[in-house]
Order: C-alpha cells, then structure tokens, then sequence
C-alpha cells in the first residue's frame, strides 16, 4: 500500500511554486538509471509499542526486535 497524502490539486501547486510543469520536470536531471523504478521493500508499519521495542533494541545494538 502506497501512502500519499498530496491531492492532485495539492501536487500541482507544489509545482507551480517551484515553476515546474510536472514531476518529470522536477527530477530531469536525475540520470533515469539512478531513480527509483517501483516502490520501496519496507517492513510493515509497526504500532507505537511496536516500534518502541524496535528502537529499544536498535539502541541495544541487537538490530531486530
């Protein structure tokens, strides 16, 4: 699941401030090589005590909760 909070709407004022007509535009001088063709491979989201065990054991240097 692909979570993106920007409208449409939203997206297209964004770019109209920074004076670009699309996405496209806006990463043009990224090679095509170097960008991302699908989406991340993350772990699934964590609830907050989740993720606090998780911290806790990145601090202990363990890696995995």
């Amino acid at each position: 699941m692909q979570y993106i909070p920007n409208t449409e709407a939203d997206c297209r004022a964004m770019l109209d401030v920074i004076g670009v007509r699309s996405s496209e535009e806006l990463f043009a001088d990224i090679p095509s090589k170097l960008r991302l063709k699908r989406g991340l491979n993350l772990a699934p989201p964590l609830c907050e005590a989740g993720l606090w065990r998780h911290m806790r054991a990145l601090a202990r240097g363990c890696g995995d909760t």
